[in-house]
This record gives structure tokens, C-alpha cells and sequence, in this order.
């Protein structure tokens, strides 16, 4: 009938655009209109396949074509070839491996996705730095001083942030930043408080 039919063409028309990659060992198989995705900016993948260097393809003789490059986040590239709106990992270590691949296949729209994912996951750890822990301030210490200032604060526990000159007075005097971790109980009992203010 004619939507078997329909279903016939449409599959054809798949199987004469797709392609296999072998990547670093791995193969994947995806197609040449999402490798030439006008929606992308040009790339290292659309120039591979686009008419201008369909040449210069390295074809190993079985229409796979073979990509030097580690397979571990290829999908990734794929998918972002395919649908833009791709998942990213909420791990700054992975992000860093996925956007060395982004810049070696010269896709700027996903390195900038990536960028303003690596910030949102520093800006949280700040956050989750800052909710983690107590600061002191000891301030107009002189500089006579300062080591002795310190030994007392780390014999109570408190670490050692900063120090930062308080003016240009003589004798100088300067101001101190300790701070110290907060147990667990500490920081639900921070959470219940400001959850009720």
C-alpha cells in the first residue's frame, strides 16, 4: 500500500545517507545531513563531508571512514551534531576532556556550552565552599604580631585564608582571615535556621 511504500523510500533514502566513523577503534554510524548540519557553524566534521572535501575523506575501502581520536566522548560530539540541546556531565574533570574534543572538531557553539557549564559548577562549589565554612577576622594586628596571631587561631582549629595590610599607617598593622570547616550537624542546623527565617 502506499504508506509501506512511504516507509520503503524513507528507509532507503536513510541507508544512502548514512555513514560509518570509525573513531580511535570505535564505529559509529550516523548520517551525512547530521555531519553537514547547516544549523552548525562550519566545522571539522561538515568540511570533512561537505562536497568541497569529500576527497580528502580517509575511506578505508568499507565506506568507514577513520578518525584518530579517543571514542570516550564522541557520542557526546554526535548528539550535539544531531540535536544542539545535548547533555552535558555536571563534572568539571569530564567537561574539561569534552572540551578539548569540542575544539578539535571546531564546534565553538558546544565549547561555549560547556565554558557556561564549567562556571555554574565553580559557582556552586563556591557556594557550597562558602555554606561549609565559619570565617574569622582578626583585625589591626601588627606585623610583630602576626605569627603569634596565627599560632593562637590554628590551635583553635582555624586555618590560615589571607592577610591584607589594613593601611599605610606606621607601625603597619594588618587584617587576618581564618576560617574553619563546620561539621555536618553545624551546617543542617545553618540549613533549618535559614529555612525558617
Amino acid at each position: 500500500n502506499a504508506e509501506y511504500m512511504g516507509i520503503r523510500e524513507h528507509v532507503h533514502l536513510m541507508s544512502s545517507d548514512m555513514v560509518r566513523l570509525n573513531v580511535g577503534g570505535e564505529v559509529f554510524v550516523t548520517t551525512y545531513s547530521t555531519l553537514t548540519n547547516p544549523t552548525h557553524k562550519p566545522n571539522m566534521l561538515s568540511s570533512m563531508f561537505s562536497e568541497k572535501f569529500e576527497n580528502m575523506t580517509n575511506d578505508d575501502g568499507t565506506g568507514t571512514h577513520f578518525i584518530d581520536r579517543d571514542p570516550k566522548h564522541f557520542r557526546t560530539i554526535l548528539n550535539f551534531m544531531r540535536d544542539i540541546d545535548v547533555p552535558l556531565p555536571n563534572d568539571d574533570y569530564l567537561l574539561q576532556e569534552v572540551l578539548k574534543e569540542a575544539q578539535f572538531y571546531q564546534l565553538k557553539d558546544l565549547e561555549t556550552k560547556i565554558q557556561f557549564q564549567r562556571r555554574l559548577i565553580r559557582e556552586e562549589q563556591q557556594r557550597q565552599l562558602t555554606r561549609e565554612k565559619q570565617y574569622q577576622i582578626v583585625t589591626d594586628v601588627l606585623f610583630q604580631s602576626v605569627g603569634t596571631e596565627v599560632l593562637r587561631m590554628t590551635t583553635e582549629g582555624y586555618d590560615f585564608e589571607a592577610w591584607l595590610a589594613s593601611g599605610s599607617d606606621s607601625p603597619q598593622r594588618f587584617h587576618i582571615l581564618f576560617s574553619k570547616r563546620l561539621c555536618q550537624g553545624e551546617i543542617d542546623m545553618i540549613d533549618r535556621i535559614r529555612g525558617h527565617v
